[in-house]
């Protein structure tokens, strides 16, 4: 930064610690009667790829006491499995302008976060683990069929396009592709509108992050009933 007055150009650090003991406090302070409200809308007109970007207004969905209630139940390994989540949901929506690639990838690391941990078995020969039931590829198109209104969220297929709900699998085989550097998505080639494939991808990946926030919130709610 530049100091005001004397022009000088010094490194600062972004925050500033506060001297002296902080007093705990059981409550909240009341709320100033100048105070400006925060709009409460439905889930999914606040869960969109742009509705947080900059100069947009802070909205939150209308259901957040009962999400605030629901994460303070959980217990301290599922809430760190859900901050894991929400930080790659997060990492999807931020490179969404920057790489089509990373973006899906974190998208789909959104998912795994929350999925239940499997049952192995060591090989005797080489000593890696063996899985048991239902593979990782099922087990995600199982989580988001499981916890959205897929037939109500996401398009049903049209000129001869299969429904969102039936590549469910066909997205973790994307992911895969991309984590082992076998390939990108089309658009990050230069691959653009005119692409079938490129346009498919955008659809999915807009999709995905449309639809992940409501995923992550009724998993939430979900969870803490059992």
């Amino acid at each position: 930064m530049v100091h005001p007055e004397t022009m000088e150009s010094r490194f600062c650090p972004e925050g500033y610690m506060l001297r002296g003991s902080q007093t705990p406090s059981s409550g909240f302070t009341d709320k100033p009667t100048d105070a400006p409200s925060i709009p409460l809308k439905a889930p999914l007109e606040v869960y969109s790829v742009y509705t947080q970007c900059a100069g947009a207004p802070f909205e939150l969905p209308e259901n957040i006491p009962v999400l605030l209630d629901a994460f303070g139940r959980l217990s301290c390994e599922q809430r760190h499995r859900f901050l894991r989540s929400c930080y790659w949901l997060q990492q999807a929506t931020r490179t969404f302008v920057q790489s089509f690639s990373h973006s899906f990838l974190a998208a789909v690391s959104a998912v795994e976060a929350l999925l239940d941990i499997r049952d192995y078995s060591l090989c005797e020969s080489c000593g890696q683990k063996i899985f048991k039931g239902k593979s990782i590829r099922q087990s995600f198109a199982d989580f988001l069929a499981g916890y959205i209104p897929l037939q109500t969220l996401t398009d049903r297929g049209h000129l001869h396009r299969p429904a969102f709900e039936e590549r469910l699998k066909v997205l973790y085989d994307r992911r895969s592709m991309i984590a082992h550097g076998a390939g990108i998505v089309a658009l990050d080639e230069g691959r653009w509108v005119l692409d079938t494939i490129g346009q498919q991808e955008e659809s999915d990946l807009r999709t995905l992050l449309r639809i992940l926030p409501l995923a992550l919130q009724n998993w939430l709610v979900e969870v803490t009933k059992q």
